[in-house]
């Protein structure tokens, strides 16, 4: 969403004269989805007791971030956000042999699973652009619940085809929290 509707988020949350950020929001937002997977992957090492693994990535992965940081910052704000998308590509992939060492998988299927949320990433930012682009004429509250509804329908649609057993655990897990609200709610009625 994010990095969809910054052109006009940017300006309208933050001033006009905020406006030659645009560009490097929208670039820290493609880079916090792939970061997305690192705090998952952070949880499975810590989990399986190995800090140090973890550690050793972090430090080689941050010196990566500061020296790509050290480049750009030359060339501007949005350069430093491109940079960091480089960086999070670059992590993502450093820490694929980290993870297919600890799980029964191999790295071709960490790939795959990966070229999904890829595929799915640029579906739903393609159609809230299209949504965003061709609601050009209304007033930017309308073209950001447009785009935003958009985003949101062919997230739920690319789900269903590209991660189906996601979206089953994910409706297990609304109905079992729904069933433990219900008691409450009818003893608190009482």
């Amino acid at each position: 969403f994010i990095a969809v509707c910054a052109p006009l988020l940017v300006p309208v949350i933050f001033g006009p004269q905020w406006e030659p950020s645009i560009g490097a929001a929208q670039g820290f937002a493609i880079a916090g989805i792939m970061t997305i997977g690192a705090a998952l992957d952070h949880g499975l090492l810590y989990g399986l007791g190995k800090p140090g693994t973890w550690f050793i990535y972090a430090v080689v992965i941050d010196a990566l971030t500061v020296a790509v940081t050290f480049v750009m910052v030359a060339h501007g704000l949005e350069a430093v956000a491109i940079g960091f998308v480089f960086v999070a590509l670059v992590a993502t992939m450093v820490r694929w042999p980290l993870v297919t060492s600890q799980l029964d998988v191999t790295l071709g299927q960490l790939a795959g699973q990966f070229s999904r949320v890829i595929l799915l990433a640029a579906a739903t930012g393609a159609s809230g652009w299209l949504a965003f682009d061709a609601a050009a004429d209304h007033v930017p509250l309308v073209r950001l619940v447009i785009a935003g509804c958009a985003i949101s329908l062919c997230w739920l649609v690319t789900v269903y085809f590209l991660f189906p057993a996601a979206l089953a655990e994910g409706k297990r897990l609304l109905q079992k929290v729904l069933d433990r609200m219900r008691p409450a709610a009818i003893a608190a009625d009482r």
